[in-house]
Parts: C-alpha cells; structure tokens; sequence
C-alpha cells in the first residue's frame, strides 16, 4: 500500500471489512483455523438515558475464579430490585 490513506468506503470495498484492523483480525482467526463470522448478527440495545454508579457492598472472589456480590439491605424496594436487574443483565458473571 502506499503512503496514503485508504477511506473506510474503498477499504470496505478491497477487503470486504470496515478497517483494516478486522482484516487483520480475520486474517489471524483463519491461520488459528478459529470457525468466524462477520457482522453476521444484530443485536438491540438501549442506552439508559443517565449513567448511575453502582458500589456493592462486598465482592467476593470465589476459588474457581467466579465472583459473588454481596448486597446488605435492610429493605429491598422496587427500586433497588430495579438497580440490581439492570446491573446483572450488564454484568452477567457475577452472582
């Protein structure tokens, strides 16, 4: 290539990706012999409209690794339950 930039346009159109850092990408989960695919699914999303910061009381590393979250409540409203949904779907490793 030459010392100029290609735009995302003709790059897409060379390569078939969207940067030349996926080409990249693909080209070293072929050579790993990984089985891929590329933007092959769309996924929905919502953006909640303010960012809120969660602290939990205590995170508990267990021995396999996992992680354990624990929350003292003296009462569990319907906001908090609403809070904690949230924050599993977001982080769905931690129990």
């Amino acid at each position: 290539m030459s010392g100029k930039k290609q735009s995302r346009s003709k790059a897409r159109r060379s390569t078939g990706f969207r940067s030349r850092f996926e080409s990249m990408t693909a080209t070293a989960l072929t050579k790993a012999k990984v089985q891929w695919t590329y933007e092959s699914e769309v996924w929905k999303y919502t953006i909640p409209a303010k960012v809120h910061k969660y602290r939990p009381d205590f995170i508990v590393t267990r021995k396999d690794g996992s992680v354990l979250i624990i929350e003292t409540k003296g009462i569990f409203t319907a906001a908090d339950r609403k809070k904690h949904l949230i924050n599993k779907d977001l982080y769905p490793d931690f129990d």
